[in-house]
C-alpha cells in the first residue's frame, strides 16, 4: 500500500471530526434540522441580541413579542449541541455550544422583532442577515458576513472582524461600515447625508444616487475609482479608507 493510500483514512477523518467548532462540509446540514420555536415577551424599544456559532436572520413583523425560530444540527463529544435562548430584560442571548470534539455542530436563529424595534445584534462567530428593517441597527460580528436588503432607517453602524459586509436599497442618512479583513459592497436607495466606510484588508464599492458629493478617500495598496460628481462646498459626505484594497464610488442604485 503507498503513502497516498495510508493517509486517506487520517485525511477522510480530519475533514469528519473538528477538535474546535465546525468540521469539514458540503451543503447546508441544516436544511433538515427539525425547527423549535418560542415567543418572548417583549415591552421595550431597544433590543440587543449577542449570539455566537450561528446563521443569525433579523426579520420585523407586525407583532408586540420576540418570536424565535430555531435549527441546531449536529453533535458535541457524541451528543446533541447545548443551546441557549432566553431573554433578559432587553437582552436576547442566542447560544449555542460547539465547543469540544464537533461534527457539523451549526445552528440557525430566526428572529422576528417588532418593527419599532431599535435593535444591536452581535454574532461572535457567524452570519448577520436583516431585511425591510425601518429603524435604527447596529450589527457586528467577528467572524461572518453582513447581508442587508432595504433599511430605511436613520443610523446604520455595521462592523466586521473577519468578513464582508453588503448592502442593497440602503437608505439611511447615516451609515458606518468597518471590516478588517473583508470586502465592503453598499448600495444606495436614496441619497445619503454621511456616509463612512474603513477596511484594512477589502476593496470597497459604493453606487450612490446621482448627487453632489464632498468625497475623501485614502489607500495605501489599491486603486481609486470616483465617478459620482464632486464639491468641496457639499453637505454630503463621503469618506472612505483602505489600507490594502481598492475604493469605487459610483452613481447607481
Amino acid at each position: 500500500m503507498t503513502s497516498r493510500y495510508r493517509a486517506l483514512p487520517a485525511i477522510l477523518a480530519a475533514c469528519t471530526i473538528s477538535l474546535a467548532a465546525t468540521a469539514c462540509s458540503s451543503g447546508d446540514e441544516l436544511a433538515d434540522a427539525p425547527k423549535d420555536s418560542k415567543t418572548f415577551e417583549f415591552t421595550g424599544t431597544n433590543l440587543s441580541i449577542e449570539s455566537n456559532a450561528s446563521e443569525l436572520e433579523l426579520v420585523p413583523a407586525d407583532i408586540q413579542d420576540i418570536q424565535v425560530e430555531r435549527q441546531v444540527s449536529g453533535s458535541v463529544n457524541g451528543n446533541a449541541p447545548e443551546s441557549e435562548w432566553v431573554l433578559a430584560g432587553n437582552t436576547l442571548t442566542l447560544k449555542t455550544g460547539c465547543a469540544g470534539v464537533s461534527i457539523s455542530c451549526k445552528a440557525r436563529y430566526v428572529v422576528k422583532v417588532p418593527r419599532n424595534a431599535v435593535i444591536s445584534a452581535e454574532n461572535t462567530d457567524g452570519s448577520i442577515q436583516a431585511s425591510e428593517i425601518s429603524t435604527d441597527l447596529t450589527a457586528t460580528t467577528g467572524k461572518g458576513n453582513i447581508r442587508l436588503n432595504n433599511f430605511s432607517g436613520h443610523k446604520l453602524d455595521l462592523t466586521s472582524d473577519n468578513g464582508n459586509i453588503a448592502g442593497d436599497r440602503i437608505s439611511a442618512p447615516s451609515v458606518t461600515a468597518t471590516s478588517d479583513n473583508g470586502e465592503v459592497q453598499l448600495r444606495f436607495g436614496a441619497v445619503p447625508d454621511n456616509v463612512g466606510v474603513k477596511s484594512d484588508d477589502g476593496n470597497v464599492e459604493l453606487a450612490l444616487p446621482e448627487s453632489d458629493y464632498r468625497v475623501d478617500t485614502k489607500t495605501k495598496h489599491g486603486k481609486v475609482t470616483v465617478s459620482v460628481a464632486e464639491s468641496s462646498a457639499s453637505m454630503r459626505a463621503i469618506q472612505v479608507d483602505t489600507r490594502n484594497g481598492d475604493i469605487s464610488i459610483m452613481n447607481g442604485q
